[in-house]
C-alpha cells in the first residue's frame, strides 16, 4: 500500500461526513479517518482537525416524556422554526394587500437590475422587503411615532440589495424621500450610488418615466451644486404640480450632513409659503443608515457632549417631521448596546435578520446567496492554502 503524507484530498470527504453525522456517529468518523492509506502522523493531524464533538447529541423524548423533560429537551434542541422570510406577520403590509407589491411591474423592474440571477434568492430578498418594510412607519398612516431599527446580515449576505429593494417597495407605499448613509468612504459611496443609477434606470439621475431623481448622481451631497430646489426639484411641483422621488447617497461626514439638514430647512420654508405643500405630508423620508455600528453611535461618555456624526444625525431626524431609521449592520453589537431612548442607536421598533438563502442537500445546509468565513476558511480552504516550493520564496 502506497503510503502519502498530503491530507489535503481527504478534507472536503470528511468535512462533509463530520458535518452531517459527527455529532451522533462519531466513530464513523473514526474508522473512515484510520482507513485512509497515510502515515500515523497524517491520521493524527486530521483527528486534531476533526475531534469529536464536544457538545451533547440533540435531546431525544417520546410520549411518555414528562413535561419538565419536554421543557429541558425544547431549551437544548429547539424546533427549527424554517426561514424568517417565510414568517407570516409582515406588520402593517399585511394590511396593504403585499401580493399587490409582489406582482408591482414597477418593483420587478428594479429587482431584474440588481445583478442577481437566482429567481429563488430574488423571491427570498423580497419576502425578506416585505417584512421589514412592514416595521418601519407606514407612509399613508403614519402612527404616533417616527419608528427606528436594526436589519442585521453577514457580510456579502445582500445588505445593499435589501436597501434597493426596500426603496422601491417603499416608493410604491408613499415614501418620497430616502436617504441612504453609506459610511465614510468615497468608493463604498460611489459603488452604491451606481448600483442605485442602474437599478432605478437613472440618466443623469433622472428618470422621467418613473419621476425618480438623485442630485448624488456624480457627487456626494456636499458637492452637487443643487440648493433645494434642486435637490428636491420644487419648481416642477410649483409649475407641474408634480413632486419626484427624491434619492439621496451620501457619507456620513459632518459637512455633507449639515448642508443636507439646512436645505431641508430651506425646503420648509418653501412648504410654508405654497399651502399646498406640507413637509411632513409631502416628504415622508426613509433613512438607510448603512454600517450603522460605525461613526453613526454616540461614542462619547455619558455627560459629554455627543460624537459629531451622532449628533448630526440626531439633528438630521429632528428636521425631518416624518422619518423612519432603518439602521443596516453585520456587527450589531454596538446598536444593541445603545441607550433604548436614543434618536440613534438602539433598534428600539424591530430588529430583523438577513439570512442566507440555503438548500438542504444530503442532510446538509448550503447557502446559495452567501459566501463567508465558514465556506472560505472551512469548506473550501484546501483551495485557499497552498504549499510552495523551496525555492519560490525569495529568501532561502
Amino acid at each position: 500500500m502506497n503510503m502519502s503524507d498530503d491530507i489535503a484530498p481527504y478534507i472536503p470527504g470528511l468535512s462533509f461526513m463530520y458535518n452531517a453525522i459527527g455529532h451522533s456517529d462519531y466513530q464513523t468518523i473514526l474508522d473512515t479517518i484510520n482507513g485512509y492509506p497515510i502515515s500515523t502522523d497524517m491520521k493524527d493531524k486530521l483527528l486534531q482537525r476533526f475531534p469529536q464533538p464536544g457538545c451533547t447529541a440533540p435531546a431525544h423524548w417520546d410520549d411518555d416524556t414528562s413535561d419538565e423533560d419536554f421543557t429541558e429537551a425544547f431549551a437544548t434542541d429547539p424546533v427549527n422554526p424554517g426561514q424568517l422570510s417565510k414568517f407570516q406577520n409582515h406588520g402593517w403590509m399585511d394590511k396593504a394587500d403585499p401580493d399587490s407589491y409582489r406582482e408591482s411591474v414597477f418593483f420587478k423592474e428594479v429587482q431584474r437590475k440588481i445583478g442577481i440571477s437566482d429567481q429563488q434568492v430574488l423571491e427570498d430578498i423580497r419576502e425578506n422587503t416585505i417584512h421589514i418594510l412592514g416595521r418601519c412607519n407606514n407612509p399613508r398612516d403614519w402612527g404616533e411615532i417616527n419608528r427606528q431599527g436594526l436589519v442585521y446580515g453577514m457580510v456579502q449576505s445582500g445588505k445593499t440589495a435589501s436597501m434597493i429593494n426596500l426603496i422601491s417597495m417603499g416608493i410604491i407605499a408613499g415614501y418620497k424621500l430616502f436617504i441612504i448613509l453609506a459610511g465614510d468612504k468615497d468608493s463604498l459611496r460611489k459603488q452604491t450610488q451606481k448600483r442605485i443609477n442602474d437599478a432605478f434606470n437613472l440618466q443623469n439621475g433622472l428618470n422621467t418615466i418613473t419621476g425618480i431623481h438623485s442630485p448624488t448622481f456624480k457627487n456626494d451631497f456636499g458637492h452637487t451644486d443643487y440648493n433645494y430646489t434642486g435637490t428636491f426639484k420644487t419648481q416642477k411641483m410649483l409649475r407641474e404640480n408634480k413632486q419626484y422621488v427624491t434619492i439621496i447617497v451620501m457619507k456620513k461626514e459632518t459637512h455633507h450632513l449639515n448642508d443636507l439638514i439646512q436645505q431641508i430647512d430651506h425646503l420648509d420654508q418653501f412648504c410654508q409659503r405654497n399651502e399646498r405643500y406640507d413637509l411632513a405630508e409631502n416628504f415622508p423620508t426613509l433613512i438607510m443608515d448603512d454600517e450603522a455600528d460605525y461613526a453613526s453611535l454616540d461614542t462619547n461618555q455619558m455627560g459629554e457632549k455627543p460624537s459629531t456624526i451622532n449628533a448630526d444625525l440626531v439633528k438630521l431626524r429632528e428636521t425631518l417631521p416624518r422619518n423612519c431609521y432603518a439602521a443596516y449592520t453585520a456587527t450589531p453589537q454596538g446598536c444593541l448596546g445603545s441607550n433604548p431612548n436614543h434618536t440613534i442607536g438602539y433598534p428600539r421598533d424591530f430588529f430583523w435578520l438577513l439570512e442566507p438563502f440555503v438548500d438542504e442537500i444530503n442532510g446538509q445546509e448550503v447557502t446559495r446567496s452567501y459566501l463567508g468565513a465558514w465556506d472560505v476558511f472551512w469548506q473550501y480552504d484546501e483551495f485557499l492554502l497552498n504549499k510552495i516550493g523551496r525555492n519560490e520564496w525569495p529568501h532561502y
